[in-house]
């Protein structure tokens, strides 16, 4: 038997970094002997890092005094009072190491961190070694902010006696738990016992007695229950780096170059011991993250290990390069209620991040179904702003796992979606085939879509909702049921992600540099610095319509050298691009540019583009739009010397619907082609090799799926077919000027004139208009416009005409 939960790959991402903070069973604890009204025990955290308490460790203690304010977080000053004594130090801005270490140069013999959060006070932080913390000598604990409060009122400014006890629980389960409630058998205590390891701890599993998976891109640890022992553990990046960044010493410094394979193999667990089972599981506390290319299987035995009949590949829904997942695993042990013995081992292929495993038990469980919908596969919103009369065909698409030991014969989803007041403007359900225990239905494409001609401008939110029933037995497990999306739908303004003014609470929608999350080389070993990055949109009624602005953002603190932003609009051609859209995909109807060196606010930039084709661009032209037609807004970074423009966007890999989900178009795209009506949508991204469109016309740019782009087009009726005329015969002088412009009209009728001048984000600046006006000179004061590039447009009576400007102080 083989139970197969499929991955879905989503793309190649830059390895990146993730804090965490623990709150566990009291895993170790400092106990206060004097003064009496401070006597108690309060539970702290041992550092990775620094020497291991293995037993009692004992002094007096108190608030180290750094002599700046706040004084006691070791960050700024030399602390001066803590010679041969315990160091109370506070969270503060230098990282855990550095605060240790400061303690031990300053004579402390331990440090107790304190966290200084008051919305978490009884939060215990999980301490990372961070730039030095490999210099530390001395013990570093971790204590909540509340119990640092109580010690706080003797303990700054006096002393109070301490002692920093390892002390370590058994594990407590329940009756349930026939096996692995004994110290020793599944909670790794102090190191395998009795399992073993294939590959050895150099190239796979290895026993850590904190439970800490480090690396150059991994630092976490495992939050189980009895972490206080150890756990075992698989880190991919530290076996591959031994810890130093790829570039220096390079990857393969450690002991196995990624990738690597190793398995954890439990002893030989005798059943027959066992009577009156009902369905046995397999229950263990586990901390993964994915990288591409990586798999978690458990396969089962009931002669030994001499064979390996079972296989259930695990953790299929881990998106790759996504936070970490901390969570106790639940796996119905088929058959097995019968068995003489069993022999679990856990198989792993680690290319990167880890795989961390502690407490395994086997349980005597009722049966149940339990049906979830997985965060990491569903059609979201194919734009996340749409104009009211563009409303396009949205498709649905879910992947769903039953985690229980039960089939699931009645099994359906219905997709809801609501306006603001909560009123359904959409609603269909798609039934399934029955889903048995602990298997994968994907890629189920809903015989309906959502067509709407049109929705009136606001906000709305859908859900998909799965509905399990087995013989009568519904789902017993309603918190992961539900998958939530929402869309906006606008008066003009299509975009698929939201910028940095529409949401109040900005934690949940960090944007972010669209390069992250992805490492790519053009032709040589250092990291491309030109880009392009483009945004899908579908036009459904274009007739009389037009690209009025865009807008889109940079991160403000990449951009100190100077260089240009070149805004492409391509029609797009409706077919099969999961590939890539290639040069002869596209045809191009609009450009513009940008200098990003004169632009002041960066995260919100507006520009006109203009009509555009393989002659050139058009200025004044709007591009007119055709009706259900695809678009691409495309942008083209060109840094003229030092760091890469970084294009803003949101993370699209992340599990968590606030922080990209949400906007996450793969699964749709997928909908689109399995249904036979392939259609562009989402993030295109690719390096280039000097930034032009020159470059850029010969380039094919690939679907991305880490991140989506941040950007905006407006639309609206045209503007009218007599507006501009190219035939209007004026001339500009001086060009560039500093303080006066001048306006040579030879027109052929008198005629009223008016100058507006933008600048490049399609502000306007001046405006000013003479009337009674045919073969005069104007002049025009530009003494306020500060340097840069603008846009004069000159309106007559006859049409318009736009001139070039610009600005030297």
């Amino acid at each position: 038997m083989k139970k197969v939960f499929t991955q879905k790959i989503v793309l190649t991402a830059l390895l990146a970094v993730c804090g965490l903070f623990l709150q566990a069973q009291v895993v170790n604890t400092l106990t206060v002997t004097s003064p009496a009204s401070l006597a108690g025990d309060y539970p702290v955290n041992i550092a990775p890092y620094g020497q291991q308490l293995t037993g009692s460790f004992t002094g007096t203690a108190t608030f180290a005094d750094d002599g700046v304010a706040p004084n006691t977080d070791a960050c700024d000053g030399d602390i001066t009072n803590v010679t041969g004594k315990i160091a109370f130090i506070d969270r503060g801005t230098c990282e855990f190491g550095a605060k240790s270490l400061a303690g031990e140069n300053a004579g402390a013999v331990a440090v107790v961190i304190c966290n200084n959060d008051a919305t978490t006070p009884d939060l215990i932080p999980a301490l990372a070694a961070g730039a030095v913390g490999d210099m530390v000598n001395i013990p570093t604990v971790a204590m909540s902010y509340n119990n640092c409060q109580t010690l706080r009122a003797i303990a700054e400014g006096g002393d109070i006696e301490v002692d920093i006890n390892y002390v370590c629980l058994p594990p407590s389960y329940g009756p349930e738990v026939i096996w692995g409630q004994v110290t020793g058998q599944g909670d790794f205590a102090g190191g395998l016992n009795d399992w073993t390891v294939v590959n050895g701890a150099d190239s796979s599993w290895y026993y850590e007695p904190t439970g800490y998976a480090g690396g150059a891109f991994t630092n976490d640890f495992i939050n189980s229950p009895t972490v206080c022992n150890g756990a075992m553990v698989f880190s991919s990046d530290l076996l591959d780096n031994a810890g130093t960044f790829p570039g220096s010493t390079g990857s393969g410094a450690g002991g196995c170059a990624a990738p690597c394979t190793g398995s954890l193999i439990s002893p030989t667990i005798d059943l027959t011991q066992f009577s009156d089972l009902d369905a046995l599981f397999l229950q263990f506390h586990q901390r993964f993250r994915h990288f591409a290319q990586t798999s978690s299987s458990l396969l089962l035995s009931k002669n030994g290990g001499v064979t390996w009949p079972d296989t259930f590949v695990l953790n299929g829904d881990a998106v790759v390069n996504a936070a970490s997942i901390d969570e106790v695993s639940t796996i119905p042990l088929f058959g097995y209620e019968d068995a003489n013995s069993i022999t679990m081992r856990f198989e792993h292929v680690g290319n990167y991040y880890f795989w961390s495993i502690d407490d395994v038990r086997i349980s005597n469980l009722p049966s149940f179904v339990d049906v979830q919908l997985n965060s990491n596969w569903y059609a979201a919103p194919t734009q996340w702003r749409t104009p009211a009369d563009q409303i396009t065909e949205q498709p649905f698409i879910t992947d769903m796992f039953n985690n229980g030991n039960l089939t699931a014969d009645d099994l359906s989803v219905t997709v809801d979606v609501t306006d603001a007041a909560g009123t359904s403007v959409f609603t269909t359900t798609q039934t399934y085939p029955a889903l048995p225990g602990f298997e994968l239905n994907e890629n189920t494409v809903f015989d309906e879509v959502m067509n709407l001609s049109s929705l009136p401008p606001g906000d709305y939110n859908g859900t998909y909702t799965v509905n399990a029933i087995s013989g009568g037995v519904t789902d017993n497990n309603a918190d992961n049921n539900t998958i939530g999306f929402s869309f906006v739908v606008t008066d003009d303004v299509y975009s698929n992600a939201p910028n940095a003014m529409d949401v109040a609470d900005l934690s949940l929608f960090a944007m972010e540099p669209n390069t992250d999350g992805s490492i790519f080389a053009n032709g040589a070993s250092q990291e491309a610095i030109f880009w392009s990055s483009g945004s899908c949109y579908r036009v459904r009624n274009g007739e009389g319509m037009t690209v009025k602005n865009v807008r889109f953002g940079v991160t403000e603190e990449e951009q100190v050298a100077s260089g240009f932003i070149h805004i492409q609009l391509y029609e797009v051609s409706d077919a099969d691009l999961s590939q890539g859209l290639a040069p002869d995909e596209r045809v191009l109807v609009g450009a513009t540019s940008v200098v990003i060196d004169t632009v002041m606010d960066k995260s919100l930039i507006d520009v006109q583009i203009f009509k555009a084709d393989e002659t050139g661009t058009f200025a004044g032209e709007e591009v007119e739009l055709k009706d259900n037609t695809s678009y691409m807004l495309t942008f083209l970074t060109q840094p003229l010397a030092g760091d890469q423009i970084d294009l803003l966007s949101y993370p699209s890999s992340s599990t968590t619907a606030a922080t990209g989900r949400n906007w996450y178009h793969f699964p749709a795209q997928n909908a689109f082609i399995a249904s036979g009506n392939p259609r562009p949508i989402g993030t295109f991204f690719e390096p280039l090799i000097d930034g032009t469109p020159a470059d850029f016309a010969s380039t094919t740019i690939d679907f991305y799926a880490i991140n989506t782009l941040y950007n905006e087009m407006t639309i609206g009726m045209e503007s009218g077919v007599n507006d501009f005329n190219g035939d209007i015969s004026l001339s500009v002088y001086p060009n560039p000027t500093s303080n006066f412009a001048n306006i040579a009209l030879n027109l052929d009728n008198t005629s009223d004139v008016q100058v507006e001048v933008f600048d490049v984000q399609g502000r306007r600046v001046l405006d000013k208009t003479w009337t009674g006006l045919q073969q005069e000179t104007i002049v025009m004061n530009v003494q306020s416009l500060t340097t840069g590039t603008y846009s004069m447009k000159i309106k007559t009576d006859d049409g318009f005409v736009t001139k070039p400007l610009v600005i030297t102080k």
